[in-house]
């Protein structure tokens, strides 16, 4: 007779197949996708084997979970984890992270960390609190008058300008803006824009998974207007081009609520979530 009995072990390589198959089927984001999640999954296995695992019922690999463990740090991140539809509500995934959890506490981890798009109550029975909110604001530019931008105002930044763009820019910021640039550069329809007037630079560029929404990967300004102002001119500059969507990850209160006011709106596309950031001291 076959038992039911579930098996939590260290993911090998020759599992890389069947958890693929189960990320197809169970997640709504973009880590469904082979090519995105299958190299994400071979880096983490080959770099940190004892943080993946896998759970198997009679021979069969239903479920997984992504991690990742910096004993140096104490701390340890849940990256992802999925459980097949057809084994969904049995306490897998449960049993997955109590597996982590125990394994991250005998390395000398005292906090685990996550991000989640709609498991807040999953992982809050667990005993897992929500630190922080970033919220997926989309404005919709279909049915909107948009105002013509004052082109004296904004510069657009090519690599030529990228000097003086960095010396409006604290040391801190550097980095995250230079990642962001050179990203953009990858992309079809970028945005790289300077305000004159004020401190504040921005970059955005097409959604990897979806064409008509351009998302706001990087933004800086010196106070809630500049931020305003150069959101404002990037949805004019995209306006123009005719696409739908522009996307902002927000945990900022004042900007939040200023954007509600201005016609943005918080909402989840299929490939633009907001997200819950979780943890757990352990």
């Amino acid at each position: 007779m076959m038992s039911n009995q579930v098996i939590i072990r260290q993911m090998k390589l020759s599992d890389l197949p069947d958890v693929i198959r189960v990320c197809n089927q169970a997640f709504l984001e973009e880590a469904r996708v082979t090519s995105e999640i299958g190299i994400s999954l071979l880096k983490s296995l080959i770099k940190q084997p004892n943080a993946q695992l896998v759970a198997e019922i009679n021979g069969k690999v239903v479920g997984f979970l992504r991690g990742r463990i910096n004993s140096k740090a104490k701390e340890a991140a849940i990256l992802h984890i999925a459980v097949h539809p057809s084994y969904q509500g049995k306490g897998i995934g449960s049993q997955l992270i109590r597996e982590f959890e125990k394994l991250a506490k005998s390395k000398g981890v005292k906090r685990i960390i996550l991000g989640t798009p709609f498991a807040r109550e999953f992982y809050e029975k667990l005993g897992y609190k929500c630190t922080k909110i970033v919220y997926a604001l989309v404005f919709d530019l279909v049915g909107k008058n948009i105002d013509e931008l004052n082109e004296k105002e904004v510069d657009i930044i090519t690599l030529d300008s990228l000097k003086e763009a960095l010396q409006k820019l604290p040391i801190s910021e550097i980095e995250k803006m230079l990642t962001e640039f050179f990203n953009s550069l990858k992309h079809r329809y970028r945005f790289n824009l300077m305000l004159k007037s004020n401190m504040g630079l921005l970059v955005a560029y097409e959604n990897d998974w979806m064409n008509d929404l351009i998302e706001v990967r990087y933004l800086y300004g010196t106070d809630t207007e500049t931020k305003i102002r150069l959101l404002n001119a990037l949805i004019y500059r995209v306006s123009t081009l005719g696409l739908r969507y522009v996307g902002y990850k927000c945990d900022h209160e004042e900007l939040l609520r200023e954007l509600l006011k201005q016609g943005w709106r918080i909402t989840s596309l299929h490939v633009f979530w907001t997200s819950y950031i979780m943890e757990k001291i352990i």
